[in-house]
């Protein structure tokens, strides 16, 4: 009942649909804090072995326009195998692979951003699959345009 109290809190206070959540680098009311909501959420989407999925995702950072754009990716074996720029973008390149990260790679980088103290972490995560649906991380107060961010706009799943 306490989870659901501040799963209710947390959505009336970002205007949420219900479908996320949200945690940033200072405790929210109840204790919930970002390592907990972090490990609640990766449970949540280790609850079920996905090895094989795809999703939409891009980066939000001070880059260039093909790290920004949208990307469908294909995730097989837990590794990405394929990516192509979303219908809606006018860039034609390869999309570049390396550039990217599984689901379980962006768990990765907000754990690594919270162990590291990071100046400033917001992070949404879908409250019925648990990944991570939005992340924005600034290492550093005193560091213009290092921050570094993404949002994942689609998840399939083969489970």
């Amino acid at each position: 009942a306490l989870g659901i109290g501040v799963i209710a809190v947390l959505a009336i206070a970002c205007g949420s649909d219900n479908t996320s959540s949200d945690s940033t680098a200072t405790a929210a009311p109840g204790g919930v804090t970002p390592v907990s909501q972090l490990e609640e959420s990766l449970a949540l989407w280790n609850s079920v072995e996905h090895q094989n999925y795809d999703f939409v995702t891009n980066w939000q950072c001070f880059c260039l326009p093909e790290y920004r754009a949208s990307v469908d990716l294909s995730v097989r074996g837990g590794e990405i195998t394929s990516g192509e720029y979303s219908s809606n973008s006018e860039l034609t390149t390869p999309v570049d692979l390396t550039r990217y990260e599984t689901i379980d790679g962006l768990f990765d980088l907000i754990a690594d951003a919270i162990e590291q103290d990071g100046h400033n972490i917001q992070v949404s995560y879908n409250l019925e699959q648990g990944y991570p649906e939005s992340a924005f991380i600034d290492y550093s107060e005193m560091i213009a345009d290092e921050e570094r961010g993404f949002v994942i706009t689609k998840v399939t799943t083969d489970s």
